[in-house]
């Protein structure tokens, strides 16, 4: 069976619909279930340059490298915010 979350996919653990299943840690934290880390996965928020200095892209980007922001993700669990709101230029 294939689910388009990974809520979806704890869920169907949690309710007995399946085993186990591929998902991350705060969907099975969520659910009451054991999790079991496979791998990382390094997730970006990209955008063209000539964007970042935009003003309307200002409120996110310094909610993206704030301490509340990065404590509410580390509260969740399963994520590694060292890196979140870093800009990089590529």
């Amino acid at each position: 069976r294939e689910v388009d979350t990974h809520m979806a996919a704890a869920l169907c653990v949690a309710q007995g619909e399946a085993d186990v299943a591929l998902g991350i840690a705060a969907a099975a934290r969520g659910c009451g279930l054991e999790f079991l880390p496979l791998f990382r996965e390094r997730y970006e928020f990209v955008m063209p340059r000539a964007n970042h200095r935009r003003k309307a892209f200002l409120p996110l980007l310094k909610t993206m490298s704030s301490d509340e922001y990065r404590a509410v993700i580390d509260k969740m669990g399963g994520y590694d915010t060292t890196e979140t709101g870093r800009v990089r230029y590529l």
